[in-house]
């Protein structure tokens, strides 16, 4: 019992970082109809705020801070600055802060470049562009040392570490930015910003025929969607406490949220934190049972008796195969997912609506 509860407070803050990455990529793809698939591209800007940036901020900021080469020296320095860090509760609270505002305008202005060839490309061709610059970005990270050093990466020394079980503390801060993402989308989407953005998706030449200013509505969307998706890079590299290129990858920061926002319904915010719970559960549970997952493949694969070993075989190679499978399978037998959008129930809306309930009622 002990074990499974572990594991539900471990994967909490996961659910919680893909779900404000999966909230951002519904408001690109999902209300604006952007097909973003650079999504790493915030993310990963985001996470070099938290595992490059805020430790040398605190190097040059504070003189009593250790000195030792964060980049270069990485063990030692990681080492001494958690110690400096869990010794000095409010400069490590207010470098938090400042390093996860500073994350999100990073991700901001990421999204205003990716939205330079969003005002002239249109789908499969800003796609591919989108893809080739979350490519570089990290190409750039991983071959120039000073920034990260290079492919071995940094261990990075956790801001909130003297708070307690690092799951615990990151269940209430990661938690706490889905709510803040949920809140702020959530009432954008019911103003006429949210409205324009659905306009755009569904048809750009009528919300241009309407005054609706196409290339300003792009701008904002990118920049919105990327300023969240940085805020939850940050906050997901100060909970694994390690940042590596190869860590942020296309399939596990790209494909994994475009997974979650189709299977739970594309403009749906409900529906999209349905879809990050089932794959998470799903994720876990695929490892957490691979011992018994592999000895009934090995069972069903020996049902002729033909004695094959199947150890060699990895259970986790099974998650891709599974979720490959299912987003084909979602595609072609329910695209909206699992809750699709509901229509915004304006004043004019629910005026219309409460008219028309009128009539029924007096026509019956």
């Amino acid at each position: 019992m002990s074990e499974v509860l572990s594991l539900v407070i471990d994967t909490i803050p996961f659910i919680a970082i893909f779900a404000t990455i999966a909230i951002s990529l519904n408001i690109e793809y999902g209300y604006a109809g952007l097909p973003n698939f650079g999504k790493v591209l915030p993310v990963f800007g985001g996470a070099l705020i938290a595992g490059s940036m805020v430790p040398r901020m605190i190097q040059a900021i504070f003189p009593d801070a250790p000195k030792t080469d964060y980049i270069f020296n990485n063990g030692p320095a990681s080492v001494e600055l958690q110690a400096f860090m869990n010794t000095h509760h409010e400069i490590s609270v207010i470098m938090m802060i400042l390093g996860l505002i500073i994350a999100i305008a990073f991700g901001a202005f990421l999204g205003l470049i990716s939205a330079a060839p969003a005002l002239k490309l249109r789908e499969d061709y800003l796609a591919i562009t989108l893809i080739a610059m979350a490519e570089i970005f990290r190409a750039i990270s991983k071959n120039y040392d000073p920034i990260m050093n290079g492919a071995r990466g940094v261990s990075v020394p956790d801001p909130l570490g003297w708070l307690g079980p690092k799951s615990w503390v990151y269940l209430y801060v990661s938690s706490a930015m889905l709510i803040a993402s949920l809140v702020i989308t959530s009432y954008m989407l019911r103003t006429p910003l949210g409205r324009a953005l659905r306009a755009m998706r569904e048809n750009e030449v009528t919300a241009q025929s309407l005054g609706i200013n196409i290339a300003s509505l792009r701008v904002k969307s990118l920049m919105i969607g990327s300023a969240i998706a940085a805020a939850a890079g940050y906050i997901d590299t100060m909970y694994s406490g390690g940042l590596t290129v190869d860590k942020y990858d296309r399939y596990q920061y790209t494909f994994i949220p475009w997974l979650m926002v189709l299977m739970g319904g594309a403009g749906n915010n409900l529906g999209v934190f349905l879809g990050v719970s089932i794959y998470w559960v799903a994720s876990r549970a695929i490892n957490f049972y691979k011992d018994q997952i592999l000895s009934g493949i090995s069972w069903l694969v020996n049902l002729g008796g033909s004695g094959i070993d199947m150890s060699w075989f990895d259970v986790t190679r099974v998650e891709r195969i599974a979720f490959a499978i299912v987003i084909i399978v979602i595609l072609l037998l329910r695209p909206q997912g699992i809750l699709p959008e509901k229509p915004i129930k304006t004043p004019g809306y629910r005026l219309v609506e409460k008219m028309m309930k009128k009539n029924r009622e007096t026509a019956s």
